[in-house]
């Protein structure tokens, strides 16, 4: 009944809540800034502290700044949505291993020099930023992205299988500028270009300076805006195609791995399928059209 599909990833996203510890705090807040956590919308403030796999999402206009437990700072400008797909640190605060995935939009950051055996990487669509501790500027687009190295060093690779240059590497150190569309090789200009210094939103030029210690308050209860619908998930999943993947990553292990987690999901499921004979006669005809799809192909290739 339930395989890797869209379906079954909406009732992961809805129906299931899991608890993470902080990892860091919403030190600057400016404008409309949101929190997808678990299975509902959050608002965000600051003081607010935020968990591993949170997706912190601003409006056009806004911006927040998280200042991390490990002493990296992440700064993100308006319409841009964020997500600590991983972000595990030792018991004294350094990092494990952290990926930040820039969905869309801005991202700024200042990322604490790493111990040790630790990982910390930035995904957008279409490259993976290995970093050891230095600053710069992600874009993140659909369909392409750039980084912007201002101090350190870093490794950047190619991400998605659509071409046959996975596992392309590039070393990029002070002042360099890295961009690639989909489908294509790296740009590697002789400077950044002027479009992409003219589409930079102004917050992201300024350097990052830590300002947790200026909070009158940490670790406040956020406050809840709405329950997350399915509708919610579909629309996240058909703009950012590649979050299935990453969305995914949340449930794999445990799907795999958990019998009570699985039967829970189940469940629930059915018991939402029970209460919605719409969405079951829906699913029904998919999971129908789904098998005859995989019958003509099997065909196909006995011919």
């Amino acid at each position: 009944m339930f395989g890797f599909n869209r379906a079954l990833l909406v009732f992961l996203l809805v129906f299931t809540v899991d608890a993470f510890a902080a990892v860091g705090v919403l030190s600057e807040v400016e404008g409309e800034v949101q929190i997808l956590r678990g299975d509902a919308y959050y608002e965000g403030a600051e003081g607010i502290e935020v968990n591993e796999q949170d997706i912190i999402e601003t409006a056009d206009n806004a911006a927040v700044q998280l200042d991390m437990n490990d002493g990296s700072i992440l700064k993100i400008a308006g319409g841009s949505r964020i997500m600590l797909s991983d972000y595990k640190l030792d018991k004294e605060g350094n990092v494990v291993n952290a990926v930040v995935d820039v969905i869309t939009g801005w991202l700024r950051f200042a990322v604490a020099k790493i111990e040790g055996a630790g990982r910390y990487e930035f995904n957008n669509s279409v490259m993976t930023v290995g970093i050891r501790g230095t600053e710069g500027i992600i874009e993140a687009g659909r369909e392409q992205g750039a980084l912007h190295l201002l101090e350190g060093r870093v490794i950047a690779s190619q991400r998605g299988s659509e071409t046959g240059l996975a596992n392309k590497v590039e070393v990029l150190t002070a002042g360099q500028f890295i961009s690639r569309g989909q489908g294509q090789g790296f740009s590697r200009p002789a400077g950044v270009p002027a479009r992409f210094a003219t589409r930079m939103p102004a917050r992201m030029q300024h350097r990052l300076a830590r300002r947790a210690h200026r909070l009158a308050h940490r670790g406040l209860n956020p406050r809840q805006i709405r329950r997350v619908m399915r509708r919610d998930v579909r629309r996240l999943l058909k703009n950012h195609p590649g979050m299935k993947h990453r969305l995914w990553r949340r449930f794999q292990q445990r799907w795999k791995n958990d019998p009570e987690f699985k039967a829970m999901v189940k469940a629930r499921a059915k018991k939402f399928l029970r209460d919605n004979p719409g969405a079951a006669k829906q699913l029904k005809r998919k999971a129908i059209r789904r098998k005859m799809l995989k019958k003509r192909r099997m065909l196909r290739r006995q011919q």
